[in-house]
């Protein structure tokens, strides 16, 4: 396929790319106005989520170069994407005191690019590239003028260690190259497939590489200083820092397992990486969450550790547990869409019976998303091996551990009163059915689940160019 055709599966990120650079020019030229700039990045979202339903991968293609990959897994995942994106744009939409839109829209487009070319790379160099981007994109947002001054520092020290698990990651991917000839990860799965075990040098390369994969994704080696950054800011910055990176490079060490280092014929290397950086991520956060005692960091930690159980699924390295890695993700994302909504409700009565059912699906109470999600997971570590009994242990201490931190948070919902006067929110019946629509989605997931597993198990389907 020609360079010019392939445009045609790249509408999506053309149309988010354009008008960011447009925001971005005409922004320094002449100040636009609020609502002009609102609607630029709501029909730009629009735009972008219609190019992606109409667009129909009957067949997987090999894209500029083959340095990306259009197929019906990338396009489920940048679906999804997409609808968070815009969840959490209405979220902004009806926040109060922002005293800025251009940066915040412009990084907001950035960062939607980054994940779909993170989702769809076939090349480790463009997958670095998207990685990095998406990593600046949240500096970027932890500093702008709506955001705590106290985040100054620590967004600093973050940032100069993202830099250094950046350079981990790009070093991981030229040991790969030196030993295979090809950054090209679905030619690296062919070269792994019919040679034999992976050497020292692949394990030494893979474990460079998910270095800066769990870096972004659980933040364990950071997470004193992204808890300080979280405490801080608005809640859609918030949102979209504990959600979409998470959610992108899921996808991405998803391919990345698949199509590059999943079939070799010993798994035990990928499996101890995953795993040990899987119980990192699920152990860690909460019981460091539970040793503070503080009622507001059971949020803040909610993405570091519960991402954790989708790295448990992707221990197995076969595709049911790619589907319940994926499904994971969407009931987790559901919850902190719907958790963030709360907090910009100002009726109480209908506050808090819906955070305590928020709350009950991130634990994982019976008859919610978050119960059938942790259920799906398990169920595909049920194996007869050591390191998976050791997997299923940590993730039933963790759980344990979940209970008690968020069941201080449903004390405080239903016992504490909440003294502030808040101001009535612009559009907030729009917040609100959000907020209902999302909770009757985790109530309706924990009873059928079963539709949504088996479809993102028929999209499953990984064009290998």
């Amino acid at each position: 396929m020609t360079n010019f055709h392939s445009l045609g599966y790249f509408i999506p990120e053309i149309v988010l790319f354009l008008t960011a650079l447009a925001l971005l020019i005409i922004s320094v030229v002449n100040q636009l106005s609020l609502r002009l700039e609102k609607f630029a990045v709501g029909a730009s979202l629009c735009l972008a989520l219609l190019a992606l339903g109409l667009i129909r991968p009957t067949v997987s293609h090999g894209i500029f170069s083959n340095l990306l990959v259009w197929d019906a897994y990338g396009q489920f995942i940048k679906i999804c994407s997409i609808i968070i994106t815009i969840f959490i744009f209405i979220i902004y939409l009806h926040e109060q005191n922002h005293t800025t839109v251009t940066e915040l829209c412009f990084v907001f487009l950035i960062l939607v690019v980054a994940i779909f070319i993170a989702v769809s790379a076939n090349h480790l160099l463009v997958l670095f590239l998207a990685i990095q981007i998406i990593n600046i994109a949240g500096f970027l947002l932890a500093h702008f003028p709506d955001s705590s001054r106290k985040n100054d520092a620590v967004g600093w020290h973050d940032l100069i260690f993202s830099l250094t698990a950046g350079l981990v990651m790009l070093m991981g991917i030229t040991i790969i190259y030196g030993t295979t000839g090809t950054f090209f990860i679905a030619e690296t799965g062919r070269i792994l497939r019919t040679g034999a075990d992976l050497n020292i040098s692949l394990i030494i390369g893979f474990v460079m590489v998910m270095f800066g994969f769990i870096h972004t994704i659980s933040g364990v080696f950071r997470l004193h200083w992204t808890v300080k950054i979280n405490r801080n800011l608005p809640v859609c910055s918030r949102l979209l820092l504990t959600t979409l990176p998470q959610f992108a490079e899921i996808a991405a060490l998803i391919r990345l397992l698949n199509s590059g280092f999943g079939a070799i014929s010993d798994p035990q290397p990928i499996f101890l990486a995953v795993g040990l950086s899987a119980g990192m991520t699920v152990i860690y956060p909460i019981f460091w969450d539970v040793k503070e005692h503080k009622s507001i960091d059971p949020v803040n930690v909610a993405s570091l550790s519960q991402t954790g159980f989708s790295l448990l699924a992707l221990c197995t390295l076969t595709l049911s547990g790619y589907v319940a890695a994926v499904f994971y993700q969407i009931a987790f994302i559901g919850c902190l869409i719907a958790l963030a909504t709360g907090e910009l409700l100002t009726i109480q009565g209908e506050k808090r019976p819906g955070q305590i059912v928020i709350l009950a699906s991130l634990i994982g109470v019976p008859l919610t998303a978050g119960f059938s999600a942790k259920f799906i997971v398990f169920s595909n570590l049920v194996r007869p091996h050591a390191g998976y009994y050791f997997l299923i242990g940590t993730g039933l201490i963790s759980y344990v551990l979940m209970f008690i931190g968020y069941g201080r948070v449903i004390r405080q919902c239903t016992v504490e009163s909440d003294r502030s006067v808040l101001t009535p929110l612009k559009g907030e019946r729009l917040i609100f059915s959000i907020r209902v629509l999302i909770l009757l989605s985790l109530i309706c997931g924990g009873i059928f689940w079963t539709p949504l597993t088996d479809y993102i198990r028929a999209v499953m389907i990984f064009g290998v160019p």
